[in-house]
């Protein structure tokens, strides 16, 4: 490319998104590409779990889950900010909990990893949706608000089940769909 092409080049205006660009292209209506989790994966997550495990502590319970997510979280917001932790193996640890209770109570979900990327996420075989717990878990400790887990699992469980409910739902027709239907 020459020196005046590339001048010309940057005096063009900014790119408007539309839908033919990358940049407006809207979400494909599949899932990423995820793969089954391999052993190297599992040994980690059973690492990730033995963070927070104590000796009181059945991470099979949400409540005492939430309990010690939560004195966790609120020590770490009552630290000076210059002085706190690093809260990822935290939040990790926690978010793989969470995501082991959302596999108990919604039938058929299983975790994953996303390919190309470090990510774990839920799946479930009747949809194309992914849910991502260790990212949410994330976010309610950056929010620094008690209690946030039990309603956390119980939104991931009933979105789950929601979505795999509505794949085996006939759709419903438009009402022109209608309209042609009822003319035969």
């Amino acid at each position: 490319m020459t020196t005046r092409a590339r001048h010309a080049r940057d005096r063009r205006s900014t790119l408007v998104p539309s839908p033919r660009t990358a940049a407006g292209r809207a979400a494909p209506d599949a899932r990423p590409a995820v793969r089954p989790l391999d052993p190297a994966d599992l040994h980690w997550m059973q690492e990730c779990r033995r963070h927070l495990h104590g000796p009181d502590t059945d991470l099979d319970d949400l409540d005492q889950l939430s309990a010690v997510f939560d004195r966790y979280a609120a020590a770490w917001h009552a630290t000076e900010p210059a002085l706190r932790w690093d809260p990822r193996p935290t939040t990790t640890a926690a978010g793989i909990a969470v995501g082991d209770l959302v596999v108990r109570r919604a039938p058929g979900a299983h975790w994953v990893a996303v390919a190309g990327t470090r990510d774990l996420a839920l799946a479930h075989p009747d949809t194309t949706a992914l849910e991502l717990p260790l990212q949410a878990v994330l976010a309610a400790w950056v929010s620094g608000r008690p209690g946030a887990l039990p309603e956390l699992v119980d939104e991931l469980v009933e979105r789950t089940a929601r979505r795999a409910t509505a794949a085996h739902e006939p759709a419903l027709l438009s009402g022109a769909l209608r309209l042609l239907t009822l003319r035969r």
